[in-house]
């Protein structure tokens, strides 16, 4: 049986550091011009691009379903920029998530359910 993962959001330096210190495994984050969350503090891009690197040189790298990963050629882009799990777009049927992982090699993560999903 697999270990559950404890996801907390992070936006903003005070909230990743809150969720540090109460165990989270991992985050979710955006930066100030991307993103769903419009009222958040978010991350600037020198935080997201500089200053995580350098502190977490191993960190993995998961790309969010806001980039609405449809095809295989995204997710070929996506791990070349290091990705190395995609949450692919909301309305991919199950059949379209399999095939993403039969041509491309990738950790695959999917939603069944949210708020955003009702808004599609």
């Amino acid at each position: 049986m697999r270990k559950t993962e404890l996801l907390a959001p992070a936006g903003s330096r005070e909230s990743f550091l809150g969720g540090l210190a109460a165990g989270a495994d991992a985050f979710y984050l955006a930066g100030q011009k991307f993103g769903a969350r419009a009222y958040a503090d978010n991350f600037t891009e020198e935080e997201l691009v500089r200053t995580i690197r350098e502190a977490c040189p191993g960190l993995l790298l998961h790309a969010s379903t806001q980039l609405s990963v449809t095809s295989p050629e995204s997710v070929r882009l996506l791990k070349k920029m290091g990705i190395c799990r995609v949450v692919p777009a909301r309305e991919l049927s199950l059949r379209e998530l399999e095939q993403l992982r039969r041509e491309e090699e990738i950790e695959i993560e999917a939603f069944i359910h949210g708020a955003m999903c009702y808004c599609y």
